[in-house]
């Protein structure tokens, strides 16, 4: 319906300056304006055709481009993916590797109990030689006595041995004149 109004509307537009171009004042037939109106509708016609050509020409170029910019933004959308794929590949394995060492290195709690036995038996040992730095002086001289007595003893051993012998000398000698 539409159309054929706007048929309508260019028929009696082209109809109007076709009666225009006639230089007489002599009415136009039938005839004559069936011939404008169909010269008329045909200089139409390729006119439609020509626009249905560059329109028809218009969006395969526009297709063609809308192809090619989605053909390039998948390609582009690939690459972003392999992209992203490499960086959380690497983010993956710095995480299996901080699980590795979380497995393997020692805990806070582990290492503050482990510092605290040692910090006890480093007390221990600290409080053992102040208890004994006051006794060491005395330990010494109990050394030092035993260590004197026992050379005393020796020597005492000694000399009496050297008594021994010389007495043993004296009889080996008295023994040898006796002879």
């Amino acid at each position: 319906m539409v159309t054929k109004c706007v048929i309508i509307g260019l028929v009696c537009s082209c109809a109007v300056p076709a009666l225009a171009q006639t230089n007489s004042l002599e009415p136009v037939t039938v005839r004559e304006l069936n011939v404008i109106l169909t010269e008329r509708s045909r200089a139409i016609d390729q006119k439609f055709e020509s626009l249905e050509k560059s329109i028809a020409l218009t969006l395969s170029a526009l297709e063609r481009s809308n192809n090619a910019a989605l053909t390039a933004a998948k390609e582009a959308v690939i690459k972003a993916e392999v992209a992203a794929e490499k960086r959380f590949d690497s983010v993956n394995e710095f995480r299996n590797t901080l699980k590795d060492q979380q497995g393997t290195l020692a805990t806070k709690t582990d290492m503050d109990t482990r510092f605290r036995y040692v910090e006890q038996k480093l007390a221990e040992i600290d409080a053992r030689l102040n208890k004994t730095s006051g006794g060491l002086d005395a330990a010494t001289w109990i050394w030092a006595a035993v260590i004197s007595f026992a050379g005393l003893v020796m020597g005492m051993l000694g000399a009496y041995r050297s008594t021994l012998a010389a007495r043993g000398m004296e009889r080996l000698s008295t023994a040898n004149k006796i002879k």
